[in-house]
Order: structure tokens, then sequence, then C-alpha cells
């Protein structure tokens, strides 16, 4: 896999060849794991013309900062030349048309389902997939005891994933936080949440 970037592809095929080109002979059968159609006992040579043989892949990095929104995003992944902005966002406000839900809920917007991380797209994955992709790591983080707290201080799914937004977007350091999510949870019960949220 390739990052997407300047670099010489030739060189980068010649140095997996001259790295495996000075190791001893190898099983054969530890060569499908690399995508090599050989068998027997073969040597490095052999290995690394197959090597040299496969495409490389190209791939575009994104990395997506704790407490940027989802427009911040759409910037981003247009930046990259990956996804129209106006695209992204109308995922992200309209998911039920794509087919994007969240274990059983009816998710109306994926602002905070939207998990910040480094992510290695191919240059034509398309919005549909980076918005499902972004929104399966979340799933991957926010674990079933993290819904279970949730629903103790008496959140269900939606109001959870709200908090822990409106956290990132206020704390400026992680001593913050829990100061922060104490007067959003006041706010919440208090029906005052609606207010922070359009802000």
């Amino acid at each position: 896999v390739l990052v997407d970037e300047d670099v010489d592809h030739s060189a980068i095929a010649q140095l997996e060849v001259d790295q495996i080109a000075g190791q001893p002979m190898v099983e054969a059968q530890r060569a499908p794991a690399q995508g090599i159609d050989i068998q027997g006992r073969v040597g490095p040579q052999r290995i690394a013309a197959e090597l040299a043989k496969k495409p490389i892949e190209r791939v575009t990095r994104v990395t997506l900062l704790e407490g940027w929104a989802s427009g911040r995003y759409a910037r981003e992944f247009e930046d990259k030349g990956l996804c129209a902005k106006e695209e992204f966002m109308s995922i992200v406000r309209n998911p039920a048309q794509f087919g994007i839900g969240f274990r059983g809920y009816e998710i109306t917007n994926l602002e905070g389902y939207l998990f910040p991380d480094t992510y290695d797209f191919k240059p034509d994955a398309g919005c549909e997939a980076i918005v499902k992709r972004l929104v399966e790591r979340f799933s991957e983080k926010f674990t079933p005891e993290d819904l279970a707290g949730a629903k103790r201080l008496g959140l269900d799914l939606p109001e959870a994933v709200t908090v822990a937004s409106l956290i990132e977007k206020e704390a400026e350091r992680d001593d913050e936080r829990r100061h922060i999510a104490g007067v959003i949870y006041i706010r919440l019960r208090d029906g005052m949440i609606e207010e922070e949220k359009s802000r």
C-alpha cells in the first residue's frame, strides 16, 4: 500500500526486491500471505520477482482531529480530492436515505457519529463509503459499556452522543471535560440542550 504522495514507484518496488534478495531461503507456505503464487522451498530472488509484479495500491491518508465538526471533516475530504463537501454533508444530514443507521436507532444527523482518527482511503472510495467507514469506527469505539453508562445517567444513545460532541467542542484541556460534562448534563435535564446544539 502506498500513501498518496509524490513517490517514485519504481524505486519503491526495487527497494522491496533488494530487501528480500538479502534474505535466506524460505518456505513457500508463507508466500500466500503476500499474494504470491509459488510452491515449495524457493529462493529470495524468486519471491522478490513475484513481489515486483504486484500492482502498487495507492491510498490517500486523512487525519481527522478531535473537536472537529462534520463541516470541517467535509472540507478535509474535499481538499484531499476524495469527496465533494456538499455531497459529504448531504449524507451526514440525511443518513437514512443512504441506509446508514446506528445499532437499530434511526439517526437523523450523523454529527457526533463520525469518529476522529487517521484513515487511508482509495482515491475512488466515494463519499458514501467514506462516511460509513467513519460511522463504523465510531461503533467500534462506542462500546455497549459506554451506552450502559449513559443509560444510568438517564440518556439514550442520541443524547449521549450529543453530550460527547458538545464536550469535545467546548473542552480545550482534558481536565475540563468532567466539569463541562456536568454542566451539559444539567442543561439536558432542564431541557436546555437544544439551545446548546444550535450554537
